[in-house]
């Protein structure tokens, strides 16, 4: 009896070690943002933009790395 409640302990051991190692990966979080502006040739529209692309680039996120647009 002593001899398969070792094993089973064991077994249980390594299993949850195998799920804290190879389950629990954490992901790059990648966020899409989507644009819809009617023009380019509207020069509010672009200041608006680029104020939208300079705010998120002081919070911290940056296109092609951790934010795509």
């Amino acid at each position: 009896m002593r001899k398969y409640s070792n094993f089973t302990i064991l077994m249980t051991i390594l299993i949850l070690i195998c799920l804290a190692f190879f389950c629990c990966k954490a992901k790059k979080e990648t966020f899409h943002i989507g644009v819809l502006q009617w023009t380019e040739n509207v020069e509010a529209f672009n200041q608006t933009y680029k104020g939208v692309i300079d705010g998120l680039r002081d919070k911290g996120y940056i296109d092609g790395g951790n934010l795509k647009i």
